[in-house]
């Protein structure tokens, strides 16, 4: 929707209902200027499709109240993404089958992943591939593959794992 808006530093999504919406990938993606974003009020409880969605954002985001239940896709989501913190404690990702390259060349001193269920995941290709060496990632290995542990981890030195 905003794809590639890179100039953009305001944006009011307030009145958006995406209530029905089931793909929202690329929506933000390249949006690099935005000083903020607030996303809080958005339905995404039909959602399947998140691949891409912040790419390249450097703003702070609240997804608290991100129904992600349905969510099949974050393969890119964060990518090239620069903040401080991210919060997805409260992400639901039973669905999720991709992550690849979900937070690729990010720079994230926090990533909070606490709850997240990785099980269903069959590509989780290059997921934190580029991320700073010294980002704290939260979370816990759901998948028993440790395949998914080595690929992913071999590169960061700060990880801690519940």
């Amino acid at each position: 929707m905003f794809n590639g808006c890179s100039s953009l530093k305001e944006l009011d999504v307030s009145g958006f209902d995406t209530s029905k919406t089931v793909n929202m990938g690329n929506m933000f993606s390249g949006c690099s200027s935005l000083e903020s974003l607030d996303v809080s009020h958005f339905n995404t409880s039909n959602v399947k499709g998140m691949q891409n969605m912040f790419s390249s954002l450097k703003c702070s985001l609240d997804l608290s109240n991100f129904d992600t239940s349905n969510v099949d896709n974050l393969s890119r989501m964060f990518m090239y993404y620069k903040n401080e913190r991210l919060d997805l404690s409260s992400f639901d990702t039973s669905k999720v089958t991709s992550t690849n390259h979900m937070f690729a060349s990010s720079s994230i001193e926090y990533i909070d992943l606490r709850n997240a269920d990785f099980s269903n995941v069959t590509d989780y290709t290059n997921m934190f591939k580029g991320i700073s060496k010294s980002t704290i990632i939260y979370l816990k290995d759901t998948t028993g593959n440790r395949n998914f542990m080595n690929t992913n981890f071999n590169n960061i030195t700060a990880t801690y794992i519940s």
